[in-house]
């Protein structure tokens, strides 16, 4: 797991990686002014994974997923995809699939499967049309392929996205805040739609604000805080044996500047946040001695508290 961009080697356990990012940075300018958007992010995706992409508007999330979309270049480190270097506008990117918000990648006026056999022309694909009406029924979009994009509801309108994009067969799929702006209703068929495009086999790389969205389909959390990786690992961690981990936060009258010892502990401001058994939290109580103590309050499991820690504060 890494936590505080304190990062484990990549590759070194488990299958090849298909995406693997290594030391990369990105800075924009205007004028005399600049600003590091990504700061030596490291991290790989295997083959078959689902992982949620979160943290705060201003991140870093939309510029890591041009990078390795292949639409901006790194100024340092490098992106591999399936082992071979991706650099700018390579042809590796062909592999990687990006769904935008709002499907804005589609005509409107024209159908669903026109939509995706225009795509599919563009690339020379053969029996393009047996193709599309085939993903189209695997994703529940059948009744609605024959539809214009601009009449079809928000959330068909990101299916029919997804299914232009697996026309291509892409061994990555990167979605960027798919659910924006979804009902409820819409958000639940999104999430039945993307259970049944794990069984067909791409990577997926989930960019969202929705937290519950990324616990119920997501294994894996990356989150971005300023442009730094602040954290690499399981949404739900299994408890040590033997004991009871359970995630705090500690409420203090004033900001915390003192030392927390050795325990798992992040300090945000007046927060702290603190993974350790119940009868751990006593001992971490008389480490930050003398602090003044608000409040206790325990944690649930899951893609909220991992935020609330480590990339904002969802709620507050």
């Amino acid at each position: 797991m890494t936590q505080n961009a304190t990062l484990a080697p990549v590759g070194e356990e488990g299958p090849a990686p298909l995406l693997d990012l290594r030391h990369v940075n990105k800075t924009f300018s205007r004028g005399k002014n600049a600003w590091r958007a990504l700061k030596d992010i490291s991290f790989a995706l295997r083959p078959g994974e689902s992982v949620a992409l979160i943290g705060a508007n201003g991140a870093g999330k939309t510029t890591l997923i041009r990078l390795i979309g292949g639409v901006l270049a790194p100024d340092a480190g490098t992106i591999s995809i399936d082992g071979r270097s991706l650099r700018g506008y390579s042809s590796i990117a062909q592999g990687v699939g990006v769904v935008a918000e709002g499907a804005r990648d589609l005509y409107g006026n024209l159908t669903v499967l026109e939509n995706m056999e225009y795509f599919g022309m563009l690339r020379g694909m053969k029996k393009r049309r047996q193709r599309a009406t085939d993903i189209c029924a695997a994703l529940g979009l059948a009744g609605e392929s024959g539809k214009l994009v601009r009449l079809l509801s928000r959330g068909n309108r990101q299916k029919a996205a997804i299914a232009a994009t697996l026309l291509f067969s892409p061994a990555l799929l990167i979605m960027d805040e798919p659910t924006l702006g979804m009902d409820q209703e819409a958000t639940r068929l999104f999430a039945e739609t993307i259970v049944k495009l794990k069984t067909m086999g791409p990577t997926l790389l989930l960019a969202t604000h929705q937290l519950e969205i990324a616990d119920e389909l997501c294994d894996r959390v990356l989150v971005l805080n300023s442009g730094e990786l602040r954290y690499d690992g399981p949404i739900r961690v299994a408890p040590q044996e033997g004991a009871r981990v359970v995630e705090y936060e500690i409420l203090l009258a004033r900001p915390f500047a003192g030392a927390t010892g050795d325990f798992d502990a992040a300090v945000k401001g007046q927060r702290i946040a603190i993974s350790c058994t119940p009868e751990r939290l006593y001992d971490f109580l008389r480490t930050i001695a003398p602090a003044e103590i608000v409040a206790v309050e325990q944690l649930s499991s899951g893609t909220k508290n991992i935020f609330r820690r480590y990339g904002g504060d969802p709620g507050r």
